[in-house]
């Protein structure tokens, strides 16, 4: 950690994907609770808090673009936007990038406790890259494989999402309820 951020206040940044995760998970207060812990530890004011249930393909999300306006809003007196891991901030390695040199013009290091990346490294963009490149290939492949098991559904005569308009409920030559 720079020292001259250290008694500088973060921005806590919290994520999950869907609405159902939100209300029903317990990720939100778990990945809140890490990033207070951190922050504590390392004598860092909480300026703000903002917890997000969208997916992060891209940041054009309702609490982050409000994250957004508040950091402008601040500049000057935040030093940090924190997250628990980096797929929290982003899926999206094109679009962090860009991101996180915006925050950077506003004096706002992004930065994830559990991969803390030192920006005064001249490595820090092929390990940020690594952190950032991860969920989006993570996010790839569980797509690949939803489309797959989706086709085989299908091909075994099975519903995906609703029943058809028309169609009786039936079972299939496995005993499965379809």
């Amino acid at each position: 950690m720079r020292t001259e951020l250290k008694e500088k206040a973060a921005i806590l940044y919290t994520r999950v994907s869907t609405k159902d995760q939100k209300d029903l998970g317990n990720s939100l207060a778990s990945q809140k609770r890490m990033l207070e812990i951190y922050c504590k530890t390392h004598g860092l004011t909480v300026a703000n808090y903002f917890e997000e249930d969208h997916s992060a393909k891209n940041f054009n999300r309702p609490e982050f673009i409000e994250l957004r306006k508040y950091a402008k809003a601040n500049k000057g007196k935040i030093g940090y936007l924190l997250v628990q891991k980096w797929d929290r901030f982003s899926r999206n390695i094109g679009e962090a990038l860009v991101m996180i040199e915006n925050f950077k013009k506003l004096g706002i290091e992004v930065n994830c406790i559990e991969n803390w990346i030192d920006y005064n490294s001249p490595d820090h963009i092929v390990i940020l890259s690594i952190y950032l490149s991860t969920p989006e290939a993570e996010n790839s492949k569980i797509s690949e494989r939803v489309i797959a098991g989706t086709l085989q559904c299908l091909t075994e005569g099975q519903y995906v999402n609703e029943q058809p308009l028309g169609c009786m409920r039936g079972v299939d030559y496995l005993g499965r309820t379809l």
